[in-house]
Parts: structure tokens; sequence; C-alpha cells
């Protein structure tokens, strides 16, 4: 797992930042808790922090929130 980690900080600090780089891997790695089979989490990981790291957070799907914060549908 150490070989990914320094793979997506080679490609994307630079752009996304180191602390967002941990981010995205940890949270891919984090996708496989309680996986019986193992063998095929490094690659599965560094693919899905890859990705993340190329398209950036995805759209906010709460909707619109009002000026006090709140969401509108409240």
């Amino acid at each position: 797992m150490a070989a990914v980690g320094r793979r997506l900080h080679q490609r994307f600090d630079a752009t996304a930042g180191p602390e967002e780089v941990d981010r995205a891997l940890d949270e891919a790695i984090h996708r496989f808790d309680g996986s019986r089979i193992r063998a095929f989490v490094p690659i599965l990981a560094e693919r899905i922090a890859t990705d993340s790291l190329r398209t950036g957070p995805g759209p906010d799907l709460r909707g619109p929130v009002a000026p006090d914060g709140l969401p509108d549908s409240i």
C-alpha cells in the first residue's frame, strides 16, 4: 500500500495537495473494510482514489440552502 501512496502523491500532490491525496486513498481503502478477499485491494483503491482526485468532489446533493444555512425543504 505504501507504493500506491507514493504513486498517488507523485501524480496529484501538485494539483490536489498531499492532504487530499491521503484522504482520497484512505476513503478508497476503507471501502473494502470487511472484504474477505484482500489481494486486489491495493489496485482497486488506487483506481478509486485516482478517479476521485481527477474529478474532484462530487455535486452537493443536499439541495439548495437558505440564507440561514438550513435546507429550503425544511
